[in-house]
C-alpha cells in the first residue's frame, strides 16, 4: 500500500527516472504543501537560488540554473546539466518549464529529460485547474508514443477548516478513485487522515 505524495526541487525527480511508488510519495508531499498554503502556512522550501550545484556519492556533478521572469518573481525554467566525470563535460540532463495565468497561479509544469537518449524530450506534465483562485485539480500525465497519457490526478475540496484531496489513477480508459486525504484544522493544529479505497469503501490507513 502506498504511503503519504514537485518542494519545487523534489518535483523534478518525481517526474524523472524513479519508481512509481517514490513518484506517488513525492507528489503527495507536494499536495500537502498546497493544503498548508491554503491555510496560510509558509513553506520556505519554495525559495530557490539562481544556480545550484550538488554531487552524488558516485561522483556525478549536477548544476541547475533557475530562470525567472523579467521581474525576478516567477520561476519559469529549471535547467539541469550533469558531468559524469568521463571527460565529456557538462551534458543536458532535465528541464522543467512553468506556465502561469494572469493572477500568478501556475497552470502547467512540463518536464523534459535527456538521460535516456541524450536529447531533451518530453517526459511528464502537470496541469493545474483553479476555482475562484483556489487550486481545485492537478492532472499528471506522462509522454507516451508521441502524446500525453493520463497517469494520476488530485482533486481538492475546501469546506471551512476541512480540506480533502482525492487521488485518482488512470486505468487506460477511466479514472478510478484511489486514496483520500482529509486535512482538518483545529486552532494551530492540522490533522491528516489517510484512507484507501478497497471493496468500494474507504478504509482507514494512517492519521
Amino acid at each position: 500500500m502506498r504511503k503519504a505524495f514537485f518542494t519545487l526541487a523534489v518535483i523534478v525527480m518525481a517526474f524523472g527516472n524513479m519508481g512509481m511508488a517514490q513518484q506517488k510519495f513525492n507528489l503527495k508531499s507536494k499536495a500537502t504543501q498546497n493544503v498548508l498554503k491554503h491555510y496560510g502556512v509558509r513553506d520556505e522550501s519554495t525559495i530557490v537560488p539562481q544556480i545550484a550545484y550538488w554531487q552524488t556519492t558516485f561522483g556525478e556533478n549536477y548544476r541547475t540554473v533557475y530562470t525567472y521572469d523579467e521581474y525576478d518573481y516567477y520561476l519559469i525554467e529549471e535547467y539541469t546539466k550533469v558531468d559524469y566525470g568521463n571527460g565529456y563535460g557538462w551534458m543536458d540532463y532535465y528541464m522543467l518549464s512553468y506556465e502561469y495565468d494572469f493572477a500568478g497561479n501556475v497552470l502547467e509544469i512540463v518536464a523534459q529529460a535527456a538521460w535516456e537518449t541524450g536529447v531533451m524530450q518530453n517526459e511528464a506534465r502537470a496541469s493545474y485547474t483553479y476555482d475562484d483562485f483556489e487550486l481545485s485539480e492537478i492532472v499528471y500525465q506522462e509522454w507516451e508514443d508521441g502524446d500525453w497519457e493520463n497517469d494520476t490526478k488530485e482533486v481538492y475540496t475546501y469546506n471551512g477548516d476541512v480540506t480533502t484531496v482525492l487521488y485518482w489513477d488512470w486505468n487506460g480508459n477511466n479514472w478510478a478513485s484511489d486514496e483520500l486525504y482529509t486535512y482538518t484544522r483545529t486552532g494551530n493544529t492540522i490533522e491528516l487522515v489517510m484512507q484507501y479505497m478497497q471493496g468500494g469503501a474507504w478504509q482507514n490507513d494512517e492519521r
